[in-house]
């Protein structure tokens, strides 16, 4: 998956929520031993690093101004059961 996007006015309706757990579910089913999500520490991305946080994902690192000055890469792990 490269990215979740949902339309501005059909947020906070659960909608990244439940393609991020279709999404887990079908990686448990392929049998998937590790996932990391790799995403921009940002402003832009806040909404997307509380999602992972919430769905399980535990932060891994961060590469430090990997995007620009001041923005760093940040790193996600989960593990499926």
């Amino acid at each position: 998956m490269l990215w979740i996007g949902v339309r501005p006015d059909r947020r906070r309706h659960g909608i990244a929520r439940a393609l991020l757990a279709l999404a887990k579910a079908e990686l448990v089913a392929e049998h998937a031993r590790l996932v990391v999500a790799e995403l921009p520490d940002d402003e832009g991305t806040a909404s997307m690093i509380k999602l992972l946080a919430a769905a399980g994902f535990e932060r891994e690192g961060t590469v430090p101004d990997l995007y620009s000055d001041g923005v760093p890469l940040t790193l996600w792990r989960w593990t499926p059961s």
